[in-house]
């Protein structure tokens, strides 16, 4: 059970809104549009953060060092929870995906991406109005990764494990076959972080 309404980015997060709000760098014009990759899980909460002070909001994450603070109870901009990143990618269904329910017409996956990133939005959205929820790029949640942490979780608002080295990723990307796409497929972080991407949300109230 999820006890927060979220505000949820229709889009994944491009390189030019990550560029210009991390590095006020201008890309290329030919870049616009290309969802944001290569993003380390780290650099994604310095990114939830700084997103949090342009739009004036408390920031959700107090970073020291490597460690992470997380205030679940913040406004600002954040990382999806992982039972936050299921609810929205299931958006009310019970299949293995959402929206018209054909993968090949609501994500970007090794066999129709040509193996390259695609600008976000090009194909379906799901019954929650979000684009490239399954597929294009993995997307970075909160939680530490624990194989079997659902097994034991809290029922209401789980938010992962307490320790470990690793963070979930869901969604599945252009790199990856389509069964990497699911709504329930949960891994973590390739060596290189190639297709890495992310999505932020923020608490509605």
């Amino acid at each position: 059970s999820l006890t927060r309404d979220l505000i949820v980015f229709t889009k994944e997060v491009t390189r030019e809104l990550l560029k210009h709000a991390m590095d006020s760098v201008v890309i290329p014009v030919e870049d616009f549009g290309f969802p944001a990759d290569s993003i380390t899980w780290l650099r994604a909460i310095e990114f939830s953060n700084r997103m949090s002070d342009i739009y004036g909001f408390d920031r959700a994450y107090t970073i020291s060092g490597p460690n992470v603070t997380f205030d679940y109870d913040a406004n600002g901009w954040r990382l999806p929870t992982e039972a936050e990143w299921e609810y929205i990618c299931k958006a009310g269904t019970d299949d293995d995906f959402s929206g018209n329910g054909d993968i090949n017409q609501i994500g970007y996956f090794d066999s129709n991406s040509g193996v390259n990133s695609h600008k976000v939005g090009e194909k379906l959205i799901n019954q929650y109005g979000l684009y490239d929820i399954h597929g294009n790029m993995w997307e970075w949640c909160w939680d530490r990764y624990e194989s079997d942490y659902y097994i034991n979780s809290p029922s209401i608002d789980p938010t992962g494990p307490e320790t470990g080295s690793r963070h979930v990723m869901r969604g599945g990307s252009y790199q990856d076959g389509f069964n990497f796409t699911r709504v329930t497929n949960r891994t973590v972080n390739k060596i290189d972080y190639k297709s890495i991407g992310l999505r932020l949300v923020r608490n509605a109230q």
